[in-house]
């Protein structure tokens, strides 16, 4: 199921690709963005660390989402940009 729930996110990146048009267009955006990104790279490497395969994503999206405030609704969008990272860089272990 998460192979499946993956690839149909993949298929969608292009949603996140036309935000990032407007969030480059704005300095402040771009640069929480950027933080963002680190956020997510720098839990990746401290939880690889532990834990690998859907455990180790699991604990990504966790981590993420308990570090927000009202975290119920971020569960999907969290996924949608950690695909993203998941997909533009090369630091992550492929499967």
């Amino acid at each position: 199921s998460y192979k499946t729930k993956i690839e149909s996110m993949i298929l969608k990146l292009g949603i996140i690709e036309e935000i990032l048009v407007t969030v480059n267009a704005d300095f402040d955006y771009s640069d929480k963005f950027e933080r963002v990104i680190s956020f997510m790279i720098g839990k990746y490497e401290i939880l690889s660390k532990d834990y690998e395969g859907i455990t180790l994503y699991d604990k990504v999206v966790a981590s993420i989402t308990d570090a927000c405030d009202n975290n119920e609704g971020l569960v999907i969008p969290c996924e949608m940009l950690l695909v993203y990272v998941f997909d533009k860089c090369d630091i992550f272990e492929k499967e």
